[in-house]
């Protein structure tokens, strides 16, 4: 290959540059359309909206961890730990250090009383404790560590195995269908 098989244009090809016109109305059309409804997006977000309700996390009432009080007017702690089978969190001083069934996140008395199935002892007794945790009362410790201010599991088979041992232990016998 060398110069004498560079490309050479067909006959009557004036390049494309005479023939030229907008090809896409709709697309350019759709496009001005979304820069000015993200523009809407923007102005209505820093007029009012709340930037802490992205930057802090929320517990299982709503409440800003670190900024809301709770029923005692008392600032919430400002780390969430697990607090029910659901995931949902709770503000708490610091994260766990330990996995132990027999330590247990709770949300408050008056959430606890309104929940179905719940054993209302105050404190529960240890034989309480499953039942406490199946109605979503409360989670057993967990060994966490703290990432933004979340208090994530160090281990996530271990929770995955609690979770499943606790379901097992009561979830209703089957019976074998014979017909």
């Amino acid at each position: 290959m060398g110069a004498e098989d560079k490309l050479v244009a067909p006959s009557g090809f004036d390049g494309p540059v005479r023939n030229r016109k907008i090809t896409d109305p709709l697309c350019l059309l759709l496009l001005f359309a979304s820069w000015v409804a993200m523009t809407y997006v923007g102005i209505y977000a820093m007029n009012k909206g709340n930037i802490y309700d992205l930057l802090q996390q929320k517990d299982y009432k709503g409440r800003l961890c670190g900024t809301d009080e709770d029923e005692n007017g008392k600032v919430l702690p400002e780390f969430l730990a697990i607090v029910d089978l659901g995931l949902n969190r709770k503000c708490v001083a610091s994260c766990p250090s330990v996995t132990d069934k027999e330590i247990l996140i709770c949300k408050d008395q008056a959430t606890i009383a309104n929940l179905w199935g719940c054993p209302q002892n105050s404190p529960p007794h240890a034989s309480d404790y499953d039942l406490l945790v199946m109605c979503g009362a409360c989670f057993y410790s967990l060994d966490s560590i703290e990432i933004v201010k979340y208090c994530t599991p160090k281990n996530g088979p271990v929770v995955r195995d609690l979770i499943k041992t606790l379901v097992d232990k009561y979830k209703p016998a089957t019976s074998a269908n014979t017909t």
